[in-house]
């Protein structure tokens, strides 16, 4: 007989977990009292067996542990005839060279702790999706929060713009100049707002056409003569609303806009003016 096949054809994997024949297990019992090498696989497959059930023995859902008092119930109706007065214990323990079978409830503990071990994966995975399940939710709360509080300080810095410059309109120190088109650009029209005490500007473009990508329109403010940059700005932007320039002025006598290559130029292009206005 090959020892070797007989071992690894698994049959005594079966018998340990209690899911042979009988014809199986008459025979596993008579080859294992023969065989040393045969009782020596029973021996460390149920020491393997025990150690897994003792490693995996976690605390079950309540509604596994009436399955398994339900079977432990049905293996006491079949061994219990014997000795009604027997107390029942977990016993694992390899067969004897006489033969002798494998208690059934050894079988049942097995069972039990593979029931066990079910349970406790299927709760390990439920934990699990229902904390992802958080995660992602409590992300999505945070990203709204914070999306809402950015949009709460844009209306807020919008609302505190805004009561600037209704300030500063009404204020008696600022002066509205009124910029109509030159022979470039007839239909053109821009408005500057200038306060003279702050000195600040803002402008608001009525008209003006729509430049290349390598053009900008750049302001000017003269002063005793003397072109005075005020920085470029972007027409959809000042045609929206109010445009503030990045420069102050004091004594300005008028007001120009030319249109420059992009980024602005250190003196006004007087051959690309597209709007005039006295201060």
């Amino acid at each position: 007989m090959d020892l070797g096949i007989y071992i690894s054809s698994g049959v005594l994997e079966n018998y340990v977990l209690g899911s042979v024949s009988d014809q199986e297990r008459r025979e596993v019992e008579c080859l294992s009292s023969i065989y040393p090498e045969i009782k020596e696989e029973l021996i460390r497959l149920q020491q393997t067996m025990e150690g897994f059930a003792m490693a995996n023995a976690l605390e079950p859902p309540p509604g596994l542990k009436a399955s398994i008092l339900e079977a432990i119930d049905g293996v006491e109706q079949e061994t219990g005839r014997e000795d009604e007065n027997k107390e029942l214990k977990v016993i694992h323990r390899a067969p004897e060279a006489t033969g002798r079978s494998i208690p059934a409830y050894w079988r049942t503990a097995a069972a039990a702790s593979i029931i066990l071990l079910i349970g406790a994966i299927f709760l390990w995975q439920s934990t699990i999706g229902e904390l992802n399940n958080t995660r992602t939710q409590l992300s999505d709360l945070t990203n709204s929060k914070q999306n809402l509080e950015n949009r709460i300080a844009e209306l807020e810095s919008e609302n505190e713009e805004s009561e600037y410059l209704n300030t500063l309109l009404a204020d008696n120190a600022t002066k509205r100049v009124a910029m109509p088109g030159t022979d470039n650009s007839p239909e053109s029209f821009v408005s500057v707002f200038w306060n003279t005490e702050s000195e600040e500007v803002f402008l608001k473009v009525t008209d003006l056409p729509v430049p290349t990508e390598d053009k900008q329109y750049q302001l000017w403010a003269i002063v005793e003569g003397q072109p005075q940059d005020m920085g470029v700005f972007e027409l959809d932007l000042a045609s929206e609303s109010l445009q503030a320039m990045p420069y102050k002025v004091k004594n300005a006598d008028a007001f120009a806009i030319t249109l420059e290559p992009k980024g602005g130029s250190e003196s006004p292009t007087l051959s690309a003016m597209y709007v005039l206005g006295n201060a």
